[in-house]
């Protein structure tokens, strides 16, 4: 494990992004950052530290074993992505937020799966048909990594050797901010739905400018008819 596990920050700063008064009043989340306390949602948004993705694939115990909220980090411009509204802390933009566990089900399913479940198994786990994340970091990166999708039966699907790219793309570029959280669904729900802040490689819920081209991006991503990953993960 490195001697520098953690990279000290300053404190994010929103890049505004122009909104009118009716788009504020249609969202319930608008204005989140400023309803909620601070301390609640200090160490996603505004964190003293952020976990690089390479000390985790190095050391999984730096994620918490508990439910919560974490964030997405990264300190290069990802093609096409805009970054009006997203949140900074030096080189680095927030453009995405999840949860572990999911939200339970109507029917009362319960999930089991903690923030270190989350982050290393799904979205450093060397599968894009068990990540949005990386699904869409694979979508996005198709290009630039020379990444080549296979059909599967019901996910999206990339050799080894190119889910290998994608995962050292990540580990030179991402960083996690993490807050254990009993509801996190709750939090992410008004964060994703809010005015106030943008993530733009959220799928689910989203209603940012980028999404319907994420979507676009995401689908030519072949695979047999009848499945496909959720945008919960």
């Amino acid at each position: 494990m490195t001697d520098r596990i953690y990279e000290e920050q300053s404190r994010p700063q929103p890049h505004p992004q122009p909104q009118s008064q009716a788009q504020a009043e249609a969202r319930p989340g608008a204005d989140l950052v400023s309803q909620e306390p601070h301390e609640e949602l200090g160490p996603l948004l505004n964190p003293a530290r952020l976990i690089p993705a390479r000390d985790i694939l190095r050391d999984r115990k730096l994620i918490p074993d508990v439910a919560g909220i974490y964030g997405w980090w990264f300190d290069t411009p990802l093609p096409d992505v805009p970054l009006d509204g997203t949140l900074a802390i030096g080189a680095r933009r927030l453009l995405y937020v999840g949860i572990a566990p999911r939200k339970p089900s109507a029917a009362g399913s319960v999930s089991n799966s903690t923030l270190r479940h989350r982050i290393t198994r799904n979205h450093l786990g060397n599968r894009i048909g068990s990540s949005t994340l990386r699904r869409s970091l694979a979508a996005l990166l198709k290009s630039e990594l020379e990444l080549e999708f296979l059909p599967d039966r019901d996910r999206p699907f990339m050799s080894s050797e190119h889910e290998a790219r994608l995962s050292g793309w990540m580990d030179a570029h991402a960083a996690v901010s993490v807050l254990p959280h009993s509801s996190a669904w709750e939090v992410e729900d008004r964060l994703v739905a809010s005015n106030t802040t943008v993530f733009p490689l959220n799928v689910r819920g989203a209603d940012h400018s980028f999404v319907s081209q994420l979507r676009t991006l995401r689908k030519r991503q072949p695979m047999t008819a009848g499945g496909g990953v959720t945008d919960s993960v």
